[in-house]
Formats: C-alpha cells, sequence, structure tokens
C-alpha cells in the first residue's frame, strides 16, 4: 500500500482551493502486450517446426517397413508363418518405441531452449506491465507511485514453471499422436499416404496448441501482474472492458463497463439499486479478466479508490 505522505501529497495535487477533490480524468487504455504475445508465439512456432523436422527426418523413412509388418527386411525365413507374423508384430513395435524415445530424446535441448525462453517473456511482459500502471497512474494522479513488489518474483517463477509443462505436454502428446496413428495404421492395414496425411494433421494440432499457449499464458500473466499492481496501489474496483467484438463471450460481454472488485469476482456493482449484487443475475462469469482462456477483456482502475 501507498504511504500516508504520498497519500497527501496526491491529494493535494487533485484538490480544489476549498479542499474537496478534483474529478480525476478517465485513464488511458491499459494496453495487452500484443508484441511481446507475438514474439512469443513465434518462438514456440519455432519449435513446432523442430519437432515436425525431427519427427519426419525418423519416422517417414521407416513408413513402408513398419507398414508392411517388417517383411521388407525381416532377417529369418525359417520360422512358421505364425511365429513370423509375430515376432515381425513384435520387432516393429520394439522399433517404433526404440524410435520415439530417440525422438525424445533429440527434441530435449530444443525443448529446454523453448522453456527458457517462457523466463525471458515472462519478464518482457512484467516490464510492459509496469509500463503500463505507471502511465496510467501518473496520467490521472500526476505522482508515480512506486510499489515493492514482493509477489513479483513469484509471479514469475510460477508462469516460468507453467510454460515449461504446458511445452512438456505438448511435445510428449505430439509424440504420442503419432506414436498412436502408426500403430491403428499397422492394426489397420492404412497406406502410406493415408498415415502421413495423419501425421501432418497431428502437426496441426500442436502448432494450434502452441499458439493457444503463447497467446493464453501471456494474458493470463499480465492480468495477474495488473491486479496485484492495482491491489498494491490501494485500486479495489475497476470497470469491465471488453475487446468489443464478435467474438467476445456472451458472459463477459454481461459486464461490460459494470464496476467491479479484485476481492470478489462474484459480484458488480448494480447503479440502479446502489448495491453489490451477484454477477450470476446479469448472466456474467464470476472470475476476474484475463482468467479465462484466451480472454481479451481488461480491467480499467478506479483511481479514486486510493483516497478512501
Amino acid at each position: 500500500m501507498i504511504s500516508k505522505a504520498l497519500l497527501n501529497l496526491i491529494r493535494s495535487r487533485n484538490s480544489k482551493k476549498n479542499g474537496e477533490l478534483k474529478r480525476l480524468k478517465q485513464p488511458p487504455k491499459w494496453l495487452e502486450p500484443l508484441s511481446v504475445k507475438r514474439q512469443y508465439t513465434a518462438r514456440l512456432y519455432m519449435y513446432t517446426l523442430q519437432i515436425r523436422k525431427v519427427i519426419t527426418d525418423l519416422i517417414y523413412p521407416k513408413l513402408n517397413y513398419w507398414l508392411a509388418g517388417g517383411t521388407i527386411s525381416y532377417p529369418d525365413p525359417v520360422l512358421t508363418s505364425d511365429k513370423r507374423s509375430d515376432a515381425l508384430i513384435d520387432i516393429v513395435i520394439d522399433d517404433i518405441n526404440d524410435t520415439l524415445e530417440l525422438i525424445l530424446e533429440i527434441l530435449e535441448p530444443f525443448q529446454t531452449s523453448a522453456q527458457n525462453s517462457a523466463k525471458f517473456f515472462g519478464l518482457e511482459i512484467a516490464a510492459f506491465n509496469k509500463i503500463q500502471y505507471e502511465k496510467t497512474v501518473n496520467s490521472v494522479l500526476g505522482v508515480d507511485i512506486f510499489l515493492e513488489e514482493p509477489w513479483l518474483v513469484p509471479q514469475l517463477e510460477l508462469f516460468s514453471n507453467q510454460n515449461s509443462q504446458l511445452i512438456a505436454n505438448m511435445t510428449e502428446n505430439e509424440v504420442e499422436r503419432v506414436s498412436g496413428y502408426v500403430q491403428r495404421a499397422i492394426q489397420d492395414g492404412s497406406s502410406h499416404k493415408s498415415l502421413v496425411e495423419s501425421i501432418e494433421k497431428s502437426f496441426g494440432i500442436t502448432r494450434r496448441h502452441a499458439k493457444l499457449i503463447a497467446r493464453d499464458q501471456t494474458s493470463k500473466l499480465n492480468g495477474s501482474l495488473t491486479k496485484l499492481r492495482q491491489q498494491e496501489a490501494g485500486i479495489s474496483t475497476y470497470k469491465w472492458q471488453t475487446s468489443q467484438d464478435e467474438r467476445v463471450r456472451k458472459d463477459h460481454k454481461a459486464l461490460s463497463g459494470k464496476l467491479c472488485r479484485w476481492d470478489d469476482p462474484t459480484v458488480y456493482y448494480n447503479e440502479k439499486t446502489k448495491t453489490w449484487e451477484k454477477r450470476s443475475k446479469i448472466g456474467g462469469t464470476n472470475v476476474a479478466p484475463s482468467v479465462d482462456v484466451n480472454c481479451r477483456c481488461i480491467p480499467i482502475p478506479v483511481l479514486q479508490n486510493i483516497f478512501n
């Protein structure tokens, strides 16, 4: 919280001659870190290309052999057909599993690099958010309010850890999907062409997953830092602002322009009744902006709160 001395300074700069507080001007728009979001998306997209290259380099040359059940180069023609068939399947399955393990081993340094980049982008998001906070406070109050931010390092560590796990899961999911496609193709007698088409579609899933991680996690960290910085400055309420387009969720649109509280995301201020009421009455969401997946809503701070 800000000190009494600073609060008195702010009050003096924003008061009339008779001591009454002036009407504070509207704060500038609290911007999203769109540039950081694009950079993070591009970084994870680059990693998905590395995943695709390693998988295609190691798996595609073996597909005909696997689909043929290993008969292309089976070394022992002495076994009976039944035993040979069972032995062939065992050899193919072992080869598939060995190849997948090798893929994960080769991808490990690329994955680590992508995970480390999350730390960098976390710092970039935090720096951008701080600029928005300082711009807003200085523009409305005419002074800078410096915060101690003891929560910042834990927030950045949480972001890094969560993103590292999401990136690892994305890698494992891709490899598991490809494994499933290959084994089902062997069982069903699918063609080489249809199997390749399935694998290529899987790469598309991973690219979309990477984009979702970058966009959603950037918004979530930005939203968390916005909340914490506003609360530490003594700003307890905000106006809910949507991105005002056709993609806005119905339960977010219901809160557009409504006064909300940081300490209770289940209520909004009803201007007609002059009371705090449950958001559910108007079909509003019970979370803060940026909490829902890919939420683009923004909390506009009510700086009048700091005088209360």
